[in-house]
């Protein structure tokens, strides 16, 4: 089939040279994932949060992460968030953690160390 040309420029072949490109950083992450035990192996639980946010924590291995997914169009803040630290993780829009308040804005993402 013909590619359309204003789609060429997002082709694995000219994505491949760009540090920035969306292929890039979903390899990235993935690699990061793969190396994340509570991630790959690990149980799951679920976390009651209000509408629009997806949380919960993955255990293996002697390593707990808390992730949370902000999904909706507004920032979401999360006091007493009861984790000991955020992780550097590869990707767009991060959470801050402020004092024992996560702050995520629309459409982040934070992965944390559970305390």
């Amino acid at each position: 089939l013909p590619v359309p040309s204003e789609h060429r420029a997002r082709s694995v072949e000219m994505q491949q040279g760009d540090a920035d490109s969306v292929l890039n950083a979903t390899r990235a992450f993935l690699r990061w994932r793969k190396a994340q035990p509570a991630l790959v192996h690990g149980s799951i639980r679920f976390i009651d949060v209000p509408e629009g946010v997806l949380a919960f924590e993955r255990e293996a291995a002697g390593q707990r992460l808390r992730v949370v997914f902000n999904l909706s169009d507004a920032v979401f803040e999360w006091r007493d968030f009861g984790a000991a630290a955020l992780l550097d993780v590869p990707g767009p829009a991060p959470g801050v953690l402020d004092g024992t308040t996560l702050v995520l804005p629309r459409h982040g993402a934070a992965f944390a160390l559970a305390g």
